[in-house]
């Protein structure tokens, strides 16, 4: 169907919006169709009225990001938190370069340019003292600092900019640290993040049934759409085992979006568009399984090497090389590694036992 615009030309009638936005993360602008997480976002906001830090952890697809991106800020720009509708907010990944991109982040929300991270004459920490913002600053996927920097170096000056202003207490900046709980280990080696931790985080678990009700209903109803009748209670059933159900929910509610009739989603589009998913959960795609072995033994070594521990506050910038090879020692983070030590444990019991025996 064609609509005619006020000089008669015709224009395309607009298309329907799809309410799910599927697996992805939802950013900023995507508030509108967030549901599902209303107590927690309350429960953020309230963490941080009287401090300046807050970390919000869960294990890896639980919905992290988006209850930062989709929930918090978006309270934070209503003025949930009073004073903080004018906060400037700026969100980052540390990534492989965390201190270019905490910098680029605070260069965002600060009130003047900052100078180049690399140029400074002090220390990147005790620089930061002086350039603390007013606004929000979120780090999200903080764990790729331990996963995806290799630079020892950065990774402690990175640190030790944050513990800068964590410890400025300004009452116009928040700092919020978005960590999944695999890398608690690692971040439990520096002691004010794991002091920062104990102190104040909030832990992102599974959605509730009823969440879950409200993550399909929601969407739906905002947009125009109606629930064929028992659908809602089937995907929840379906949904029931999953400890982590957010991601194929969300893919499964925009497949069904996609077979709608009109404006009604049914079980019958349901059905359809969860038995292709239903067969890519249970199939590793068999390139996933040949890396391992058909990895050169360096990219291996790398991938498996775990994160040095963190300079000390205030370390140096400068970007250091990578270790050399052979000065990592025993890799806990190989998966062999469990193996070499059984086997090495046996070795020495069998020799004791030999002893043993020879001395009778």
């Amino acid at each position: 169907m064609r609509t005619e615009d006020a000089v008669g030309a015709p224009t395309p009638a607009a298309e329907p919006v799809c309410p799910y936005r599927g697996p992805g993360v939802f950013q900023t602008e995507d508030a509108g169709w967030f549901f599902g997480r209303t107590k927690m976002v309350g429960q953020l906001v309230s963490r941080l009225q009287d401090r300046t830090t807050l970390v919000i952890a869960g294990p890896s697809k639980c919905g992290k990001s988006s209850v930062v991106r989709a929930g918090l800020l978006p309270a934070l720009a209503r003025d949930d938190l009073p004073g903080s509708r004018d906060w400037p907010q700026s969100v980052f990944v540390p990534g492989s370069h965390p201190l270019d991109a905490l910098w680029g982040a605070l260069g965002r929300i600060s009130r003047e340019p900052l100078p180049d991270i690399f140029s400074l004459e002090e220390a990147p920490g005790t620089a930061a003292k002086r350039y603390v913002p007013e606004g929000v600053l979120c780090v999200d996927q903080f764990e790729t600092l331990f996963t995806a920097a290799s630079d020892p170096a950065e990774r402690g000056a990175f640190l030790s900019v944050l513990e800068a202003l964590h410890s400025e207490q300004s009452p116009r900046f928040r700092l919020v640290l978005c960590i999944c709980t695999d890398s608690y280990g690692a971040c439990s080696s520096i002691p004010w993040l794991a002091s920062v931790i104990s102190d104040n985080h909030v832990l992102v678990g599974r959605p509730s049934t009823e969440e879950l009700r409200e993550v399909i209903e929601g969407p739906a109803g905002r947009g125009g759409l109606r629930l064929e009748e028992g659908l809602a209670d089937r995907m929840l059933d379906d949904a029931g085992g999953d400890p982590a159900p957010l991601a194929a929910l969300s893919e499964v509610l925009r497949q069904t979006w996609n077979l709608r009739k009109g404006r009604i989603l049914t079980v019958e589009g349901y059905e359809r568009a969860r038995e292709p998913l239903g067969e890519a959960a249970h199939a590793v795609p068999p390139a996933i399984q040949e890396v391992p072995q058909r990895a050169p033994a360096p990219e291996r070594q790398a991938s498996r090497r775990p994160a040095a521990a963190p300079q000390p506050p205030g370390g140096p910038a400068p970007r250091s090389p990578r270790q050399a090879p052979g000065e990592e020692g025993i890799d806990p983070a190989n998966p062999a590694t469990p193996i070499l030590v059984a086997l090495l444990l046996l070795a020495v019991l069998a020799s004791a036992a030999l002893a043993i025996l020879l001395t009778r």
